[in-house]
């Protein structure tokens, strides 16, 4: 296998459009491209892109990454065209940059190629129902008595300013990929409705979804009455293996009220409840085993 081979002759293989984990479809690229030719392999590919014999399986397993500069010795052995390589860039991008700024980017460029948009309706579906806050509230707001699938009046319901325009356009969304169901009568019903909360695009709509509802938190101190709202918090140091038992306190503390919710038969109000633990320092560094002090 040479690079020039390599480049000319794209193949047909797994269709990574339909992929949001690129270490899943590396792995299938690599068994179908073997298929091929028998004398196809890790190594093989290793040896011929310059990269370490023991790279590849490290990084299918996730445990190690695969950087910018590996990644372009690689890319030219994986027999793909441009255009999936430019996915392929931006799906390691998605997975492996610590920069949330730019994974967002990543996701907003995939949304871009019509192939993902079409073989990943779910994600897609996702990330639009969290990355606006009030798609997820107006959802809520359909499970109370007296509520109208009508822009003016989820408007004046709102404490929080969204056009009529986007509250049209969101209602429109929860219609249309079954979020909602509205009868010919005006009634209004919210089905069963599983979300896919595996795939990267989740974690990234989620970020999103939290960071908006933090901002509003933080209007809220000024907007809303202190009878109405409730935001307290308790700083505390602890060691690094405590916060096991602060994420079971919080966990636990989320699923009563994600019971309360499910006994109330006909609510009068949409709450947002946020539970946070968030390190403010760093932790100290250990040291080595055989380390001696000074």
């Amino acid at each position: 296998m040479t690079k020039q081979t390599a480049i000319a002759d794209p193949v047909q293989g797994p269709d990574i459009y339909r992929y949001h984990d690129y270490r899943t479809w590396l792995s299938d690229q690599i068994a179908y491209l073997k298929s091929l030719n028998r004398n196809f392999s890790q190594r093989s590919i290793s040896r011929a892109a310059g990269l370490a014999s023991g790279l590849l399986p490290m990084v299918l397993t996730g445990k190690r990454k695969l950087s910018d500069n590996n990644l372009e010795k690689l890319l030219p052995y994986l027999q793909i065209d441009a255009s999936a390589g430019s996915f392929f860039r931006l799906l390691v991008t998605l997975d492996e940059s610590e920069n949330d700024l730019e994974r967002r980017r990543a996701l907003k460029a995939i949304q871009r190629f019509g192939g993902y948009r079409h073989k990943n309706r779910k994600e897609t579906e996702v990330y639009r129902y969290l990355s606006s806050w009030y798609c997820v509230a107006i959802r809520e707001m359909a499970l109370m008595p007296g509520f109208v699938a009508d822009p003016a009046w989820i408007s004046q319901q709102l404490r929080f300013r969204i056009s009529k325009k986007n509250i049209a356009k969101a209602l429109e969304f929860l219609k249309s990929n079954d979020f909602i169901r509205v009868a010919r009568n005006g009634s209004v019903s919210v089905p069963e409705k599983v979300i896919d909360c595996e795939s990267g695009v989740y974690r990234i709509a989620l970020a999103d979804y939290h960071r908006q509802m933090f901002d509003l938190a933080s209007e809220s101190i000024e907007s809303v009455s202190r009878e109405s709202r409730k935001l307290s918090g308790h700083m505390v140091a602890v060691r690094k293996e405590d916060f096991q038992k602060i994420d079971e306190i919080l966990s636990e503390a989320r699923d009563r009220i994600e019971e309360l919710g499910r006994e109330v038969q006909m609510g009068e109000v949409v709450y947002y409840v946020g539970l946070q633990a968030i390190p403010l320092t760093t932790y100290p560094e250990k040291k080595d085993e055989g380390e001696e002090n000074d």
